[in-house]
């Protein structure tokens, strides 16, 4: 969405920001600026944990078996208009976690561009699931090699906060906080890709 101000950019952001994790988690989301250029951070806080904690959530059975951890780096940028300049925000970076009740990491989405890895690029690890052995040909050894997929960069393309909060919804069946979650998450993610279009 591009608006008048950083301000507003940063509050229509955030807005939908909260709205999304608040299909699923009763948490807040505060970013740390409005400075245009800037690299800056919103880190979601559930109710009653600390900054950065995963928010708690409840299954359709009523359980609390997992958990959602999001980190989300953007930056403000000025979009020269006809008249006058307006500004957007745009994601620089995300780090998505499904975890089991526990804490244990089930599913990790990131993003980070500018990060230290040599995986630039969006993708996936899956860090719950276990070796996989795999035969082999070459009549050497055993036959067997063992591939670890929680160790793999699993390339997915980029994933918003509205796929992994649906995926937590649909698959994951975690209990929507709202009858129209659906409704929440389609607008979200409509806003979402026309940032990311430009």
């Amino acid at each position: 969405m591009v608006v008048a101000t950083p301000e507003r950019a940063f509050d229509a952001f955030i807005t939908r920001f909260r709205s999304t994790v608040g299909c699923v988690a009763e948490a807040g989301a505060f970013g740390d600026g409005r400075e245009v250029g800037g690299v800056q951070s919103v880190v979601l806080t559930p109710r009653g944990f600390e900054a950065g904690d995963p928010a708690p959530l409840r299954s359709r059975s009523g359980q609390r078996d997992l958990q959602l951890r999001v980190a989300f780096q953007y930056t403000i940028v000025a979009v020269p208009g006809d008249r006058e300049e307006r500004y957007r925000v745009t994601p620089l970076a995300y780090w998505y976690g499904i975890l089991d009740g526990e804490g244990r990491e089930i599913l990790l989405f990131h993003w980070h561009p500018a990060g230290v890895s040599n995986v630039l690029t969006p993708h996936l690890h899956i860090p719950g699931a276990a070796s996989v052995a795999l035969g082999t040909r070459s009549g050497k050894g055993n036959g067997k090699r063992s591939v670890h997929l929680g160790r793999m960069h699993v390339p997915t393309g980029y994933v918003s906060l509205e796929d992994v909060v649906e995926l937590l919804i649909v698959e994951f069946e975690v209990q929507p906080r709202h009858p129209d979650w659906l409704a929440v998450i389609t607008a979200n993610r409509a806003a979402s890709e026309s940032i990311r279009a430009r």
